[in-house]
């Protein structure tokens, strides 16, 4: 599981990429709430993943709740 998957440079991505090869792997995050802008994390990141995930029969799913306010 790589939890805040919004906040990853893609050369963390690639990083990730090298462990993970084909095993299952889960991804959660939200780029909406993406702060670390100023250390290389991009929104497309997340987006391209989703992109990846779906187009090799993978699932994407959207929590719309928030639980903090």
């Amino acid at each position: 599981m790589i939890d805040e998957f919004q906040d990853t440079s893609p050369i963390q991505d690639s990083i990730l990429e090298s462990f993970i090869q084909s095993t299952k792997s889960y991804y959660v995050g939200d780029p909406q709430q993406s702060i670390y802008l100023f250390r290389g994390a991009r929104s497309e990141v997340f987006f391209n993943k989703v992109q990846k995930i779906v187009s090799q029969g993978g699932s994407f799913s959207q929590k719309l709740i928030n639980y903090r306010s």
